[in-house]
């Protein structure tokens, strides 16, 4: 028995280091320690990945690279090749079922190793009994402090998870979760996922709110329950704007009928305009836990601190949020007008650059002279900074995207 190898998943270690490679905003979520690891190597970047993000800053394949050369670690891991083999077969999706497993597996080696202790104890004639049992009553305290698990169900959690991906992808023809009302952009960002933050990113006065509609109607018409936080229009102005979208008529192609609808008429729609404390929105969420969950805009919440500090306090807990509903959570947040005129080529959250780090996928909607665009400048799931022509008709609140330009056609912002 002494021989006999320790619990470990070597694979699941290599999995969850490269997670966070590919995703940094997962890290301050994960509960483990260097010792949790079996494997030393996988250990130490698991390690430096945590004193990079608490000391703020960013992780990525370079920086790692420059901190395991200045330890001499490097080399002997393989180089740099290791680390890119790390993130090229690695999912930042199945991060929790990664966590989980490792975590069960360490706590098996902790029990196993407590019981060579006590073991080992008991052939030591020479010391007193009552020194072995006040040795052994601290071991069990230790034994007991471990999280209880009930019949490897962690490795039950992480089939389970797996078998629901599989099972979305065949009915969604390949998509990670449920298309929406773009399929050019579907088919870069694998559609909406559950337990996922999606922010879009828009100056003021470009039509965020407007576009936003086009997911909510198209995700009404499919029978999902959405609840719509609208921190800055009332909520008799924004159903009124979504019925012109969802009928496509404008106002005056609007019937009697049409324009005395109520919201109570939409079931699977709830609008709330007066619910703006960040904490009663994470209550509401956790309390009704629909399908989707609008936010207009982010920027209005009601938080204290900073703006930065609020703004990364909301990154990350709407992300936890996220995850632990099952709710695919759709964020619009404002870009300072001020950088309008930089020359920056990529327009980022107003705020944190947390927002950018913890939004799985993020969108920007931006105008180049009289054209409108919309863009995927973050992606999880499949390539980035792909851009659309909008075909925007005001009037009714739809938009469609036109055409998708390539590298012959770059269009700055």
């Amino acid at each position: 028995m002494q021989n006999k190898i320790l619990p470990h998943s070597l694979e699941t270690e290599k999995s969850l280091v490269g997670a966070m490679i590919i995703d940094e905003s997962i890290i301050n979520l994960i509960d483990l320690k260097q010792e949790d690891f079996y494997n030393e190597v996988f250990g130490k970047i698991f390690n430096l990945c945590k004193k990079l993000k608490s000391h703020g800053k960013k992780v990525d394949l370079i920086v790692l690279k420059e901190y395991l050369e200045k330890n001499n670690i490097l080399s002997k891991i393989g180089g740099m090749s290791f680390l890119v083999e790390l993130v090229e077969n690695s999912n930042s999706i199945f991060w929790q079922d990664y966590k989980n497993i490792i975590k069960e597996k360490s706590d098996r080696r902790k029990i196993i190793t407590y019981a060579r202790r006590m073991e080992q104890m008991g052939f030591e004639e020479t010391e007193e009994m009552k020194n072995i049992l006040e040795k052994i009553e601290n071991i069990s305290e230790n034994i007991f402090s471990l999280k209880e698990k009930e019949n490897n169900g962690d490795l039950e959690d992480f089939v389970n998870s797996y078998e629901e991906i599989k099972q979305t992808m065949q009915k969604n023809k390949g998509y990670l979760g449920m298309i929406g009302p773009f399929p050019q952009v579907d088919k870069y960002t694998r559609g909406f996922i559950k337990g996922k933050v999606y922010t879009l990113v828009a100056f003021s006065n470009t039509g965020k709110s407007q576009f936003s509609y086009n997911f909510v109607s198209d995700f009404l018409r499919k029978g999902k329950r959405i609840d719509y936080y609208s921190l800055e229009v009332d909520k008799g102005f924004l159903f009124k704007d979504l019925l012109r979208n969802y009928y496509g008529k404008d106002d005056y192609e609007m019937t009697y009928k049409d324009s005395f609808y109520n919201l109570e008429d939409f079931e699977n729609l709830k609008i709330y305009d007066s619910v703006k404390k960040f904490e009663d929105i994470k209550t509401m969420i956790k309390t009704n836990r629909p399908d989707f969950v609008f936010i207009d805009f982010l920027q209005n919440i009601q938080l204290g601190g900073s703006e930065y500090e609020k703004m990364s306090k909301i990154a990350v807990e709407l992300q936890a949020l996220a995850i632990e509903t099952k709710t695919t959570i759709f964020s619009l947040s404002q870009v300072s007008n001020d950088d309008r005129f930089s020359d920056n080529q990529r327009i980022m959250p107003k705020g944190s650059g947390a927002l950018f780090s913890n939004s799985d996928v993020l969108f920007s909607l931006h105008r180049d002279g009289e054209e409108l665009f919309f863009s995927i400048v973050k992606n999880k799931y499949g390539p980035n900074n792909k851009k659309f022509l909008i075909n925007a008709n005001f009037d009714k609140n739809i938009f469609k995207l036109a055409e998708e330009f390539n590298s012959k056609r770059e269009i700055t912002y």
